[in-house]
């Protein structure tokens, strides 16, 4: 059996790597230039076990996530003291709900660490006169770098996977028990099964065969801005602001962080099956465009409302990279689809056609298990 797997992010690649170690044949296909090099590498590198989205079957779902990622990716964390999340005055959940998610989260998992901190642990963090709660947590943050060359050294070492890179799909078709994949400047390929995980572009592809999705979905353009932190703040603990439109900065232990300031990182988002042309060109580009020095600016400025001496961070780089959802994306609206993220996952469109919704970089290990089942 010929599998090919268009989409060589997260879960393309662990989809890719786990059949292969079952003894498949493997076809990994990608419009990039490398595996891991769009939006997957453009990720902050959060667990978010359940104590980020307040909902219980994604808090259940991330935490099996990072027990899969850490068994197909052992020693991949950055070691640090763990995050810390904070409710603020107008966080959508209030302090006792908060506390009953994770005493809930807990009770599943007795492995969950959590306690809730006191006012004097993080009064030189944060503005604490916007803080009613703030827990500290063992979460610690992927090393995305040494993950995407790990990733890449593994699908080459691998004998039974074929890698395809600058292949853009741009037509597919069903000929009796076997499929074709029409490329924009490369010979076709045929397979035996399709796995779809080519993330912003999954309902584009699948469209090819006259597949499209009956529920609302969101295609959102994420900004994030990377910043040299100052003396003082090299130490800190990586923080999020739940839930809403808050900030976020994890600490990549390195001098550097990553922060997200949501009014500003939610740059654009669409429901059509193709993202805009022009989003590209934010995604591939490396360049430090007056646009992308804007709004890193603004994030900065946003992040420091919430820790105030994130101001004197020095910006370096702006990332853009694109999140999927199912549901609509509105992070001002407290019954929005975005809060909840437990409607990922694999879906088998017609026979030999499957279509991966990885949801999180964490769950890439875990629908890649899955898929070995399926494929028996």
């Amino acid at each position: 059996m010929r599998i090919c797997i268009i989409g060589a992010g997260i879960g393309g690649s662990c989809a890719a790597l786990k059949l292969a170690a079952a003894g498949r044949t493997v076809v990994l296909i990608d419009k990039a230039k490398a595996p891991m090099s769009r939006t997957s590498a453009m990720n902050p590198g959060r667990s978010a076990l359940g104590f980020h989205y307040t909902d219980l079957a994604t808090g259940y779902q991330m935490i099996e996530g990072s027990n899969h990622f850490d068994c197909m990716f052992c020693d991949m964390r950055i070691e640090d003291p763990g995050a810390r999340y904070f409710v603020v005055k107008d966080s959508q959940v209030s302090a006792e709900e908060y506390l009953h998610i994770c005493q809930l989260l807990q009770a599943k998992y007795p492995d969950l660490y959590y306690r809730v901190l006191h006012e004097q642990e993080y009064e030189d963090e944060v503005d604490k006169n916007q803080i009613v709660l703030g827990i500290q947590t063992k979460e610690q943050l992927i090393n995305i770098p040494k993950l995407v060359a790990t990733i890449n050294h593994q699908l080459k070492e691998a004998k039974n996977i074929t890698i395809l890179t600058d292949h853009e799909v741009v037509d597919a078709k069903k000929e009796g028990e076997q499929f074709e994949l029409f490329f924009k400047n490369n010979p076709s390929v045929k397979a035996d099964r399709v796995i779809n995980a080519a993330w912003e572009y999954r309902h584009k592809i699948d469209s090819f065969l006259g597949h499209k999705p009956s529920f609302d979905f969101t295609n959102r353009l994420k900004v994030l801005a990377k910043v040299q932190l100052p003396d003082n703040m090299v130490d800190t603990h990586s923080m999020m602001f739940v839930r809403g439109p808050f900030a976020m900065m994890a600490n990549s232990r390195d001098g550097t962080a990553f922060c997200t300031y949501a009014p500003v990182t939610n740059y654009s988002q669409t429901a059509e099956i193709a993202p805009p042309e022009h989003w590209e060109q934010m995604i591939t580009s490396d360049q430090m465009t007056e646009e992308k020095k804007v709004l890193g600016n603004k994030i900065v400025e946003g992040v420091s409302g919430y820790i105030p001496n994130i101001c004197h961070a020095t910006l370096l780089e702006v990332r853009a990279g694109v999140i999927y959802s199912e549901g609509d994306a509105d992070p001002f609206d407290p019954q929005s689809a975005m809060h909840a993220r437990d409607k990922s996952g694999i879906s088998e469109l017609m026979p030999g056609w499957f279509s991966l919704d990885t949801g999180k970089l964490i769950l890439g290990p875990y629908y890649a298990s899955q898929l070995v089942e399926m494929l028996k």
